[in-house]
């Protein structure tokens, strides 16, 4: 019985060990302690296209960041951003969604216009410009609407 007593003591201390690290992990996610050389910025566009979370965040080409994750919020897609600590965004930039070519990746094009304030950590980027539909493309081409 004693034996038994013991082993029933450690299989539940085992299992209170991963759950309290489970939670452990979950919530240094939920604060950004995964990744504290970003900070997060946000942005509402009319349509995302194929945006998906973890598509990259580009300034003129170069990995600056990822999407973190896309909701809907007042009928607009909200997109986190998180940023590298590293660069500040101005807050004169567009942030634009853009593929790769035809069918390419989808990302997250940020754009400084001219010189401005830094975006604080949590900030949101005010000048958008949303996806455009392959399809909508294609029918203004043809219909000589380019």
């Amino acid at each position: 019985m004693s034996e038994r007593w013991t082993n029933t003591l450690i299989g539940v201390l085992v299992s209170l060990a991963a759950l309290a690290g489970s939670a452990l992990a979950l919530r240094s996610e939920a604060l950004g302690l995964v990744r504290p050389h970003q900070y997060v910025l946000t942005a509402d566009f009319p349509s995302v296209g194929g945006l998906k979370v973890g598509a990259p965040v580009e300034i003129a080409g170069v990995a600056i960041g990822e999407v973190e994750s896309i909701s809907l919020r007042d009928y607009e897609a909200h997109v986190v951003l998180g940023i590298e600590r590293s660069i500040a965004i101005p807050d004169t930039s567009v942030a634009a969604i853009k593929s790769h070519g035809l069918i390419g990746e989808t990302f997250v094009a940020i754009t400084p216009v001219r010189k401005g304030h830094p975006l604080p950590p949590g900030g949101r980027i005010r000048h958008v410009v949303a996806a455009r539909d392959l399809g909508d493309l294609i029918s203004s081409y043809i219909f000589g609407k380019v």
